[in-house]
Formats: structure tokens, C-alpha cells, sequence
């Protein structure tokens, strides 16, 4: 039930791949999420990427456009709000809270996510990085594939920090997906 109800929520891309969006794309997502970055490694956000967070956010507030405001419309409402007898009493439900999957519960996130991303990928036309049969020893042991000249380059190109569990297909799904997009607006 829980990889269930954890297959359903938004995944939340890493920091390196939100860092390769393009502006357009980054306007794009930040709409979508309310003006805020989520990312599964937030430690591992690029000072560059934060700069440019900081410089897109600095310009919407630029372009935002005030309005007036009626204050005895404000009041009128204020009043009203307060008059309602009910209008502040309390739920009588009571609030929980969930708790953090495990680690292990993460990691099975993760290489599920792998999983749907080579399929994806191969789905897209994209070539994946390794065959399906190495999916999972890639995944959980990719250090094993360091002393193989093709599969160091693909992990040395996408492990930025080598503590962190990487999603290879993901972020090549990733680009793949801007070369098609590239690829359909230069055919145009």
C-alpha cells in the first residue's frame, strides 16, 4: 500500500536536473509549483542555479503589479468575518502527521523510479545508458562498473557527488527528451 500511495506523488527531480532547465522551462516549472523549488537533494543545489533562483525571483517581483486597495471594503469584510460564530472553531478532527519512509522504503522509491524511467526511455526511442538485465546492479552497485571504460564515462558524466544514489536513466530520459524537443523545433 505504501509504494502504492509513494507511485502517485509527484516526483520531485534532483538537483542537477532542475539546474540544466532551460528559463523557459524553469518559469514553467515554477508556476506549476507555486514559486518554489523542491528538489529530492537540496544540499546539492549548484551556487549558480541558487544565483539564478534569486535573479528570476528579483524579476517577478519587478513585473508584479499592484493595486489599490478599497479600505473600507476591507473593514466591511473584516467585520463580517467577525460576526460569523463558527467561522474560527477548530476541526474536531484531529491533525496528523505522517512520518518519513525509511531509508530502505526511499531506496525502493528510487529504484522503482529507475525502473520507469528506462522504460520510458527506451519507450521515447532513447538508447539507455546500460541493458535492462544490469538495471538493478547498476542501481544499487554502479562503483562495480567504474573498472569498464563505456559505464565510468556514463557515471562519472552523471554522479556528481559519489555519496549519492544517482536515477541514470531519469536524468537521460531527461535529455533526451530536450534533444526531441530540439530535434522537432529545427525540423519545423
Amino acid at each position: 500500500m505504501l509504494m502504492h500511495d509513494k507511485a502517485n506523488e509527484v516526483r520531485k527531480p534532483f538537483a542537477h536536473q532542475i539546474a540544466l532547465y532551460t528559463d523557459d522551462e524553469l518559469d514553467h516549472y515554477l508556476g506549476d509549483h507555486g514559486r518554489v523549488v523542491s528538489v529530492q537533494d537540496p544540499e546539492n543545489i549548484p551556487p549558480s542555479f541558487a544565483q539564478r533562483l534569486r535573479t528570476t525571483a528579483a524579476r517577478s517581483i519587478q513585473n508584479v503589479n499592484s493595486y489599490a486597495v478599497d479600505l473600507n471594503l476591507v473593514a466591511e469584510r473584516l467585520q463580517t468575518a467577525t460576526t460569523e460564530p463558527n467561522l474560527f472553531c477548530r476541526s474536531p478532527s484531529i491533525a496528523t502527521t505522517e512520518s518519513l519512509p525509511s531509508q530502505e522504503e526511499q531506496d525502493l522509491q528510487c529504484l522503482h523510479d529507475e525502473m520507469n524511467s528506462y522504460n520510458e526511455l527506451v519507450d521515447a526511442g532513447g538508447r539507455p545508458p546500460y541493458p535492462r538485465a544490469l538495471l538493478e546492479q547498476f542501481f544499487w552497485t554502479p562503483e562495480k562498473f567504474l573498472d569498464h571504460d563505456h559505464y565510468r564515462d556514463i557515471i562519472m558524466f552523471w554522479r556528481f557527488n559519489s555519496t549519492d544514489r544517482v536515477n541514470f536513466c531519469g536524468c537521460h530520459l531527461l535529455r533526451w527528451s530536450r534533444f526531441r524537443r530540439f530535434q522537432h523545433i529545427v525540423r519545423k
